[in-house]
């Protein structure tokens, strides 16, 4: 409504173009922000704003993070570094350093998911990143430690010791989270104590500390639900089932397994339904319940087709094999510990058997003349069934084929995140208009109507002031009026200036660490504070940001935990189906693995 209307006031122009930049960024429309904040950023360079270039050129840079153009975004951000440090705005350059650092990050983040490497073994590019966001984190710190801003540098903590985290220096994350924690209870900020306590419980599983992990996790579980937020108490559920996993806890584990499904299920979350159906079956398997392990079995194949996880399906039909062997033929898949399960569907079944039997290893482990209405078409097992058999036997000479196996899933690439290549920008609809102008330049320069031609190159070409000031929607031209000689010339000033700092108590920062939260968060996603909150305490929305939809996950970490794991399990069959057991040695064989 205020760019309709119209105004000759610049310095309010600008105001409204860098709000409705931020407002269309925190409903995720990036391409309409970039664009008011490109408005912003031409405003303030024909104005000679340099404040207001500053705040602008932040802000894009954040937007274009988000895009995925990370090269784009660093020298926007460098560029507010630099004219804050021009004008000894020590708050501004402490802002500029946080928002370079996160770029750095994501940049690291992305070219790591073309090679799928571990925590410590990055490529040497992609550990320059991370530590090159470490030092502008460290910056972003020292000075903020010096202004006195407890709230920024509990925010900065959190960070910096993610970064930490990603680099393998687990102790040094640990004592950043628990300096964050201490500033969240300071604040009373129970979403920045919930964040905390999650990411030092990531930490403290890959230094080997479980139990200390499980209390930190439960304390996360009890803020969920306190704040009730429903995606990440699931995230700790899962995380919790896990732990008691890699204790060889498999009752607490399935317990936690499945309080996740549930979640997951009433968020339409399928890639966390597969997931805790995985672990349920591993679960089940190590507790000698073999029917049922193999409806969880059977549910995650269902779950793997659907998305499309040819892994999945892969573990799925590997594990169904060897248990149908374990079991009788006639013997039904036990779901009573699933009630709200509605059934298999049919061809899904079909197809599961019809890839069993191409295999000449399971050729003669099925009757031809047996269908899925026959073996496995059921709605649920009776509630009273007898128990069921032992668990299953030793693993066999097959360790190579589940090395080279697993050693593919390891390689997987989240297929939840989006791969910001693919993202569209305006740039290329704006060079089509630049691109046939020129073209039409070369065609007519053969033209004998010269003067015509250099009639139609003025036309499109802006004198020399109007090149600093292009258009801008809402900008009207000043009217002429009688100077007010009643009104003081100072006290003219006094009322147009706009203190942007007093509309953003950050300028050029804006929330793009929770645009990436669907990520989920635990044990290997770190949670990342933001910067700019207007106020210590985080919103319920902002700590679930993550849209629900059948292509995002949100109530499971990302790869990274599962595929640290695996790399310690990767010698034996009965522990690459638990995914998440160690090896097995003595107590103190295993911390050290850990």
């Amino acid at each position: 409504m205020a760019v309709t209307m119209g105004t000759d006031d610049k310095k309010v122009l600008s105001v409204i173009y860098s709000q409705l930049g931020n407002a269309y960024y925190y409903v995720k429309n990036l391409n309409k922000a970039l664009e008011y904040q490109r408005y912003d950023l031409m405003l303030a360079r024909a104005v000679s704003d340099i404040d207001g270039e500053a705040s602008a050129s932040g802000n894009i840079g954040c937007t274009l993070k988000v895009l995925g153009r990370y090269d784009e975004a660093l020298r926007c951000c460098q560029r507010y570094l630099e004219l804050s440090q021009l004008h000894n705005k020590r708050e501004h350059v402490a802002a500029a350093y946080y928002n370079l650092a996160g770029v750095y990050c994501d940049k690291a983040k992305n070219l790591n998911r073309e090679n799928d490497s571990y925590i410590t073994d990055y490529p040497q590019r992609v550990r320059e990143l991370f530590q090159k966001a470490v030092q502008c984190y460290e910056m972003s710190l020292k000075i903020s430690r010096e202004l006195g801003n407890r709230l920024i540098e509990g925010r900065i903590c959190g960070n910096l010791g993610n970064t930490y985290y990603l680099l393998g220096n687990f102790r040094a994350a640990i004592e950043l989270h628990s300096q964050r924690l201490s500033m969240a209870v300071e604040y009373g900020d129970k979403y920045a104590m919930r964040r905390a306590y999650t990411n030092l419980g990531n930490a403290s599983v890959f230094l080997g500390d479980v139990t200390s992990a499980i209390e930190y996790y439960r304390k996360a579980i009890q803020l969920a639900k306190e704040l009730n937020a429903v995606a990440v108490e699931a995230q700790s559920y899962y995380s919790m089932g896990h732990c008691f996993t890699l204790l060889h806890d498999y009752e607490s584990a399935m317990k936690y397994h499945l309080l996740h499904l549930n979640i997951a299920r009433s968020l339409k979350d399928e890639l966390g339904q597969e997931r805790a159906a995985w672990s349920l079956s591993n679960a089940l398997i190590h507790l000698g319940q073999p029917r049922k392990a193999l409806h969880f079995t059977m549910l995650q194949y269902s779950l793997s087709k659907q998305l499309g996880d040819r892994n999945g399906e892969m573990v799925a039909e590997l594990n169904f094999a060897d248990l149908v062997r374990e079991l009788n033929h006639d013997s039904l898949p036990d779901s009573s510990l699933d009630p709200h399960f509605k059934g298999f569907d049919e061809d899904l079944i079909a197809c599961l058997l019809a890839s069993l039997k191409k295999s000449a290893k399971f050729s003669n482990m099925l009757p031809s003349n047996e269908s899925a209405n026959d073996v496995l078409a059921y709605p649920f097992a009776p509630a009273n069934v007898a128990e069921d058999g032992p668990a299953l036997g030793e693993p066999r000479d097959e360790d190579a084929f589940f090395d080279h196996l697993f050693h593919l899933q390891s390689k997987r690439l989240d297929d939840q995140r989006c791969d910001p290549n693919l993202i569209s920008t305006d740039w290329e609809s704006r060079n089509v208009e630049t691109n046939a102008f020129l073209q039409s330049l070369h065609e007519n320069q053969d033209s004998d109507d010269l003067l015509n031609l250099i009639a139609g190159m003025q036309s499109r070409r802006m004198d020399d002031q109007r090149a600093n000031l292009p258009f801008l929607p809402g900008l009207q031209e000043p009217a002429a009026e009688e100077p007010n000689c009643s009104m003081d010339g100072n006290r003219i000033a006094q009322q147009t200036e706009i203190d942007r700092s007093r509309l953003l108590p950050f300028p050029g920062l804006l929330k793009s660490e929770k645009m990436d939260e669907r990520t989920a968060h635990t044990p290997c996603h770190m949670e990342s504070e933001c910067l700019e909150m207007k106020a210590p305490q985080d919103s319920e929305a902002e700590d679930q940001q993550t849209s629900v939809s059948s292509a995002e996950c949100v109530t499971i970490p990302d790869e990274h935990f599962f595929r640290f794991l695996w790399k310690l399990q990767a010698r034996r069959l009965e522990e690459q189906r638990a995914h998440l057991q160690l090896m097995a040695h003595s107590n103190s064989s295993e911390k050290k693995d850990v």
